[in-house]
């Protein structure tokens, strides 16, 4: 049985078994006595034939404030676990309000004099035709000391009268032996599998010298956090951007794609900030969270659209729908319909539209638009709280019975100052665990000024998420120095800007769960020429590789998943396999600023260059271009980068490095200078019986339109741009390799957009391996190229003024 559907099935048994004794008394207001149990404050209270369960229930009606309401004077454990339920049924509506709702108030009064009002149970929006709605939810009771508490049930509009019924409140019981060993072992039964490698040897291998490689490349369980739109495409957040890369699976843009950062008018539409920074999450391979559609807390609406008429705002929330989520189409994973319409009372859109119904006819409507995408609800004050789950997951069930397209349920997770509270992370995860649907974390953070008991505290709630079967998912709310001024410094997983950004003590906790503690990276020795090699590995995705002398000499990709994986390699002569073809991608430092300076970036031992590309570190054309030279000093051979004329910033050469089979073997070849003048070429033409892997371009006044890889031909063309200087030509240069069994092929990108630092991209197709990565424009204007496996990354360098002008990716791609 699947664990989480096991899970479920044990939660919706043992739910509700764990409570103490009723703390209400006349709970179900079954007698019309209320002396020592409720009263009710400025309202009248009586017994109504009309009740949820038993004979009655309490009609409450002349209501002078919202606050008005039956109230109860109740005795708490300090310190103890609470849940609270409740029925309620409005009587009657008030008239231009779409909908209400009722809340249960916690007030306290601490022996040192002061108050405190809580809201403890947030009802769902209801109207009198919807009958019988559960208020209820869980709270903590206070540690300080207190002589008064009490509990009232109020908040529609006094004009609205309504009935009481089934009211409970019963403690908890505190969690029993030591829950994070048992998160422990619930995560190594759920969040892994067995994974069986059968491996035979031929007698021409040293069997001592073999090892196989295990390592896995993604994981089943989602691992991600925000990104500030502007942060991971600066040049100057490199080590934040390296953190993100080499940390997170999966991102949210933190604030670009809501609607009051696209539009703070209603034009211009900026889409061109999110459209960079989700080009480059996509680039290193990350899947992207949307957040948000609209957020209907009214703070956060556009100015503009508050000063609309009721069908103007209909117009401008279809206008918003169509525009961003075809805009985005295809490279969002999920997409955060409606932002906080529960806990922040986000109904604007329904209350000034006078549809009740506009959030889920917004789900209806993205579906349709993208039915691809998967579409969450996203909601606070759940596990930090506890007050609106119950609310919450009636709104989710509405969602399920109407079949509305719903695919997860988002839970925000701002966890604030102090320990963790387990015992209230674990009973509103078990209430939306009923639902069936999984539940995603977006928005995790926790607060401690100690940085240290901060990493504790992460690593702690961390662990039991990753331990309860109903969760897909961790987003942490990555805070660091550039958080803006929201930013919470007690929350801060990095300290420091640009070249100063440093993870703290908290930031490296969570990069090592996120990259080594919960991902299996092995390397196992086979003891017989027949062996069998098992472990026990986190779900997900996995390279296998074979090393001989550690070089590989045979590799598969698997997942690894509920049902476990077994894999059979065969190496030498019992085998059919066929040698692969694996490659790296090396970057050098940056080059001085100015004219000619030059930079290089070399293969590791065992490597072969096959690629070479380069690229200005401020994303503007100034660069000469790059080609395949040889160190002398080094005496190896490396690709070069030369800076240009006017360059405000250094480039970096890009090289492209591969193992294979042992007859791989490439040489390096230079084409003539090219004639002077606009889209004139020359070639670089690879010997018979070799191909072009990858190919280079550099000019002497930056007037390089880029370089097209010409398998076919066997060759390399550079293109001549004379809108720089059209004194000058251009050179092409080309690595040109063999094998046996070698095959190559070229993939264009389209063009990218017309802004400096556009991006486009292009991948291999499966089984082909990335050897070369070039820009082309016959426009000219070209920032560089550069792998981030499995793409082929073009940049463009020039703003253009007509359309259909931006750069190509171009890459070559072989196989053996």
């Amino acid at each position: 049985m699947d664990p989480r559907l096991l899970f479920i099935w044990t939660v919706a048994v043992l739910a509700g078994s764990l409570c103490g004794q009723e703390v209400f008394k006349n709970n179900g207001i079954e007698s019309d006595n209320f002396a020592n149990n409720w009263r009710c404050r400025q309202c009248v209270l009586e017994q109504s034939p009309i009740k949820h369960t038993g004979k009655f229930s309490g009609k409450v009606t002349q209501r002078r404030h919202d606050y008005s309401g039956p109230t109860q004077s109740i005795s708490l454990t300090k310190g103890a676990f609470y849940e609270i339920t409740s029925y309620v049924k409005l009587l009657n509506d008030k008239p231009g309000e779409v909908h209400t709702r009722i809340s249960a108030t916690l007030h306290v009064r601490y022996s040192d004099g002061t108050q405190e009002w809580k809201k403890v149970a947030v009802g769902s929006y209801m109207r009198s035709t919807d009958g019988w709605k559960e208020v209820g939810g869980s709270f903590r009771a206070p540690e300080k000391d207190f002589k008064l508490a009490e509990i009232t049930f109020s908040d529609p509009d006094p004009s609205v009268s309504f009935l009481l019924d089934s009211a409970s409140l019963k403690q908890i019981p505190e969690l029993t032996g030591n829950w994070k060993i048992n998160a422990l072992q619930r995560i190594e039964q759920i969040r892994k599998a067995d994974l069986s490698i059968d491996l035979s040897v031929g007698d021409e291998y040293v069997l001592n010298d073999i090892e196989v490689e295990v390592t896995q490349i993604r994981s089943e369980f989602a691992m991600g956090g925000t990104v500030r739109a502007d942060a991971i495409v600066a040049a100057s957040e490199r080590k934040f951007h390296k953190f993100v890369e080499e940390t997170f699976e999966w991102t949210t843009i933190a604030n670009a794609l809501k609607w009051r950062m696209m539009q703070r008018n209603q034009y211009p539409i900026n889409s061109e900030r999110p459209k960079l920074a989700i080009e480059e999450l996509l680039s290193l391979g990350k899947k992207i969270r949307g957040h948000n559609v609209v957020w209907g807390v009214e703070q956060f609406i556009p100015t503009w659209v508050k000063t609309l008429s009721k069908e103007e705002i209909k117009g401008a929330l279809d206008t918003r729908i169509k525009g961003v989520i075809n805009t985005f189409k295809g490279n969002l994973s999920h997409w955060d319909v409606n932002n906080e319409i529960i806990a922040g009372h986000g109904d604007w859109f329904e209350q000034k539209t006078g549809d009740r119904y506009i959030t889920e006819k917004m789900f209806q409507q993205i579906h349709a638009l993208d039915p691809n995408v998967k579409l969450f609800h996203n909601e606070y004050r759940v596990i930090n709280d506890g007050s609106i789950t119950n609310a919450y997951v009636d709104m989710i069930k509405e969602y399920q019975a109407k079949g509305l397209p719903l695919s997860g349920i988002g839970v925000q997770g701002h966890l604030k100052v102090g320990p963790p509270d387990i015992l209230k992370i674990q009973q509103n995860l078990d209430k939306l665990a009923l639902t069936g649907l999984p539940i995603w974390i977006t928005e995790l953070d926790i607060e401690a000024s100690d940085v240290a008991k901060r990493a504790d505290y992460y690593e702690d709630v961390m662990t039991y998420l990753f331990s309860y079967p109903g969760v897909e998912g961790i987003i942490l709310w990555s805070w660091h120095d550039n958080g803006g001024k929201n930013a919470k410094a007690g929350a801060n997983l990095a300290d420091g800007l640009g070249d100063k950004f440093k993870l703290n003590a908290a930031g490296e906790r969570v990069k090592q769960l996120m990259t080594k503690t919960w991902k299996t990276n092995q390397v196992l020795q086979p003891i017989s020429r027949s062996s069998t090699l098992r472990l026990r590995g986190f779900k997900g995705d996995y390279t296998i590789t074979v090393k001989y002398n550690g070089s590989s000499v045979a590799q598969k990709k698997i997942t690894l998943g509920q049902s476990g994986a077994t894999v059979n390699l065969q190496i030498g002569t019992k085998t059919t396999a066929s040698a692969v073809l694996t490659c790296v991608t090396r970057w050098s430092k940056y080059s001085e600023i100015g004219d000619d300076k030059r930079v290089t970036a070399s293969c590791k031992d065992g490597e072969i260059m096959t690629g070479c590309s380069s690229k200005s570190v401020n994303d503007q054309e100034t660069k000469d271009g790059e080609k395949f030279s040889w160190d002398t000093g080094i005496k190896q051979r490396v690709c070069q980068a030369i800076n240009g004329f006017g360059s405000t910033a250094p480039v970096q050469a890009i090289a492209q490095c591969c193992k294979g089979p042992s007859d791989l073997q490439c040489t390096y070849l230079s084409s003539r200078v090219s004639k002077n003048g606009d889209g004139e070429q020359t070639a670089a033409v690879c010997p018979t019986g070799y191909l072009p892997t990858g190919c280079a371009s550099r000019s002497a006044f930056s007037s390089s339109a880029g370089v097209l890889s010409k398998v076919d031909s066997r060759s390399c063309v550079a293109e001549n741009d004379d809108l720089k200087n059209p004194k000058y030509g251009v050179y092409s240069h080309a690595a040109c390799c063999k094998a046996s069994g070698l095959h190559c092929v070229s993939k264009s990108s389209v063009r990218s957009d017309s802004f400096v630092g556009n991006k486009t991209a292009v991948a291999c197709d499966n089984g082909y391996a990335a050897t070369g990565c070039n820009a082309y424009n016959e426009f000219g204007g070209i920032a560089g190229a550069y792998i981030s496996n499995p793409y082929c990354i073009a940049v463009n360098g020039r703003k253009r003024d007509s359309p259909n002008q931006g750069v190509i990716a171009v890459i070559t791609c072989c196989r053996l």
